[in-house]
């Protein structure tokens, strides 16, 4: 039991034994707005900025007297971008009642002013070198906290859909506490304009950052019945579900069962490769269609795909310059110490044949000259070609039919004993030889 408390549960087991549960009844309960509130503050005005956070830009809003803040990342600064997000704050107020009359904005802003009034919302800017105090401090406390948890995570740099939504999830928290300057010391700026409550068991369960494996649909197949995935943020619903990075396609999923283990060093490495990889910006979640982010490949794997590509004569862009292949040709067996000395003297034999051919072919005078006799080719006598087979025969005796081996040659102990006149002489003792 202590080692599963600090080294967690088995991953092997959890991918091959986790079975379905029976999920929780969903119990509604949409908190009513205070009359009091309603009537006092139910025209709403709206601070809105562009917060930047290294290459990413997010529209931050933070509603007067409310308090309540919103983050959107958007992916370019064009008016038409800019109006979709502000739909979508808007429909949030209005969804709960609210009208939101007023948006405080930045002179770099005036050209959506046409836009913004078709809403039926005034659009008041600033003047130059002038800010909106209420957003402009907003956005300080969101950076503050998301670099505090930045720098408290074990994997740094992170994929880029990590950070985003680590300032979803620094936002979320700070709608969930009454703010000083609201209009409720008890009740919170997420609960007045959304009606949901926070529960403490459901909605505190993980942290941001933290390693669990998520709980998958399965069948009759070997597919993992787990994926491991890194923890984001709850989604807020009745349910307690939470967001979810998924170390195997880099997408944001959402789960409601999952089992929480310590952080691995491999898990460490595997978001340190995903966040160097990057992630398509265009398809981060789940239900979105398009490419999942690619696995990073090791050597091993490279090497192999590699090799299939040259033997389908196809090339991946991905795995860079193929290598050349070398196809090693099978081979005989090859032959043991005795056989080999076996040939050489075989060799030198021929070797040998050959000299003495040359020699009878060389006449040598009186005088000490040398005369070549030419002689035509036809009438020298050209050395026999061996078979090794046959000779290994003559020398060792045919190959048993049962194993194919040759019989065993009989041991020389010649180089241990010598015999001097019928005198054994050797250096053992007699009592061994005897």
């Amino acid at each position: 039991m202590a080692a599963e408390n600090i080294f967690g549960p088995d991953v092997g087991s959890l991918k091959g034994k986790t079975v379905r549960q029976t999920p929780d009844a969903v119990r509604l309960s949409n908190f009513p707005i205070p009359e009091s509130i309603f009537e006092r503050y139910k025209d709403v005005i709206i601070a809105a900025d562009i917060m930047y956070l290294g290459r990413m830009a997010f529209l931050v809003t933070i509603s007067r007297n409310l308090r309540f803040g919103t983050t959107e990342m958007i992916r370019n600064q064009k008016n038409e971008t800019i109006i979709k997000a502000i739909r979508n704050v808007v429909n949030i107020y209005e969804g709960r009642g609210f009208k939101v009359s007023h948006f405080l904005m930045d002179g770099q802003f005036n050209s959506l002013k046409d836009e913004i009034s078709g809403l039926g919302i005034n659009l008041n800017t600033v003047a130059r070198q002038e800010h909106v105090p209420e957003v402009e401090r907003y956005i300080r406390t969101l950076k503050e906290r998301v670099r505090s948890h930045y720098n408290t995570m074990p994997f740094t740099p992170m994929p880029p859909r990590m950070i985003i939504e680590l300032v979803h999830y620094c936002n979320f928290w700070l709608n969930c506490f009454p703010n000083e300057d609201g209009v409720s010391r008890s009740l919170s700026p997420r609960l007045i304009v959304t009606g949901n409550h926070i529960n403490y068991v459901k909605h505190c369960k993980l942290e941001f950052g933290e390693y669990v494996q998520t709980h998958e649909e399965h069948n009759n197949t070997m597919d993992p019945r787990t994926i491991g995935a890194i923890a984001l943020r709850p989604t807020g619903n009745a349910q307690g579900s939470y967001l979810f990075f998924s170390l195997n396609s880099g997408r944001v999923i959402t789960r409601n069962k999952w089992t929480a283990l310590p952080m691995p060093d491999d898990v460490i490495d595997r978001v340190k490769a995903m966040a160097s990889l990057g992630v398509d910006t265009t398809h981060e979640y789940e239900d979105d269609e398009g490419p999942m982010l690619q696995e990073p490949i090791d050597a091993g794997e490279e090497l192999l795909r590699t090799i299939e590509a040259v033997e389908d004569d196809t090339i991946n862009p991905r795995q860079g310059p193929v290598f050349e292949i070398m196809r090693e040709e099978p081979r005989l067996g090859e032959p043991d110490g005795e056989d080999i000395e076996d040939i050489d003297m075989l060799e030198d034999d021929a070797l040998n044949d050959i000299e003495e051919q040359e020699d009878n072919n060389e006449v040598i005078d009186e005088a000490g000259d040398i005369e070549i006799l030419a002689e035509n080719d036809q009438n020298i006598e050209q050395p026999a070609e061996l078979n090794l087979d046959d000779e290994m025969e003559i020398r060792y005796g045919p190959r048993n039919s049962n194993y194919d081996l040759r019989p065993r040659r009989p041991r020389d102990y010649s180089h241990l004993h010598a015999t001097m006149d019928h005198t054994c002489m050797t250096q053992y003792r007699p009592k061994l030889c005897i």
